[in-house]
């Protein structure tokens, strides 16, 4: 988020799709703090990955815990399918919007957000443009030899991101 909001000091929209019932267990208490310089959080259920569901671990849960660590504006969207219709009445011109999930759920839902801004007269290029994905390695750019298909369609070339500052390396 610090890197993001350094070179994109607009409003930073991040949509967070929480992966397992352990991990999130684990780091709810650090959820807030991770989040706390988004501008809105959107979180949507917690993907299982076969996982059975934890008492007490929830997406209301999470949501508790990020607006207790510092960041008031946090939305519920439960269904990814519903996201977004969200994102593209909140976003404004210029808005960053990062997606943090679980692999391909997080593309899909990048896939639907373009779109309906296509849709909505946006070109293709500048909507693709738009978005940063993230995985566990990092940020996904074109000179990767590890991206799948659908990461390399929203890849940015690497020297376009040269002057972000990085606050961790992936695994």
């Amino acid at each position: 988020m610090t890197a993001a909001k350094a070179q994109h000091p607009a409003r930073l929209l991040v949509v967070f799709q929480p992966h397992r019932y352990t991990r999130t267990q684990q780091q709810l208490g650090n959820f807030g703090a991770a989040l706390a310089e988004a501008d809105e959080v959107v979180l949507t259920d917690i993907y299982s990955a076969g996982e059975d569901p934890i008492p007490g671990v929830t997406v209301d849960a999470l949501a508790a815990a990020v607006r207790a660590g510092g960041q008031p504006a946090v939305r519920v969207i439960r269904s990814l399918s519903d996201v977004p219709a969200h994102v593209v009445a909140t976003a404004k011109s210029g808005d960053l919007v990062v997606m943090l999930g679980a692999g391909s759920a997080g593309i899909g839902v990048y896939d639907m957000l373009r779109a309906q801004m296509v849709a909505d007269g946006v070109p293709d290029d500048e909507a693709r443009g738009r978005f940063f994905v993230v995985d566990k390695i990092g940020m996904v750019t074109a000179d990767r030899s590890d991206l799948s298909a659908e990461q390399r369609a929203y890849a940015h070339p690497a020297d376009a991101l040269a002057g972000w500052t990085r606050t961790a390396d992936g695994p």
